[in-house]
């Protein structure tokens, strides 16, 4: 989940407030769920190893439910957007847990809303071939929430690439 500081205010409201809906809604228990905020403020927001540990794990709801709702609490957007990085990390991880788990459905949501501002690589194309990557590899799907103030066309194409078409608009 992208906490850079142009998330702030009603978008940061907005995305939180769904995803906590989520994560309680007792329909989805049983779904593995974790999260990773970027920029990643304790380490190098730019290498993708330091987005392989989540800010909370992945676990089964509803009992991951409280250590998510208090990492979301506990998040302050500032800072840049790192697409780069933080992609690359959370397929990583993404890959790793299909792998271990080849009988789970695996798939990374991405939600931000601005262009890749940090990082030496702020290329689209190159980003999107991290999400295709993924999914020719062992099927893990990326989906992409564009929150207001994306440029929409980018992050179609890292929806598209990861097999999910393009990005959903919020």
């Amino acid at each position: 989940l992208d906490e850079s500081g142009s998330m702030s205010g009603m978008k940061w409201d907005t995305v939180t407030a769904a995803l906590k809906s989520f994560i309680q809604d007792p329909t989805n228990d049983g779904i593995g769920v974790g999260i990773v905020f970027f920029p990643n403020f304790n380490a190098d927001d730019c290498i993708f190893t330091d987005y392989e540990n989540l800010n909370v794990d992945i676990g089964v709801l509803p009992g991951n439910a409280p250590a998510l709702v208090a990492s979301i609490n506990g998040q302050s957007p500032q800072g840049g957007t790192p697409t780069y990085g933080a992609l690359k990390g959370a397929l990583y991880k993404a890959t790793g847990w299909q792998d271990a788990n080849p009988t789970h459905k695996v798939i990374v949501v991405f939600a931000s809303d601005g262009d890749p501002t940090s990082c030496s690589i702020t290329d689209i194309p190159t980003i999107a071939a991290l999400a295709s990557s993924a999914h020719n590899y062992n099927g893990v799907q990326t989906y992409v929430i564009a929150m207001a103030g994306a440029t929409v066309a980018n992050l179609d194409q890292i929806a598209a690439a990861g097999g999910t078409n393009q990005a959903y608009e919020r």
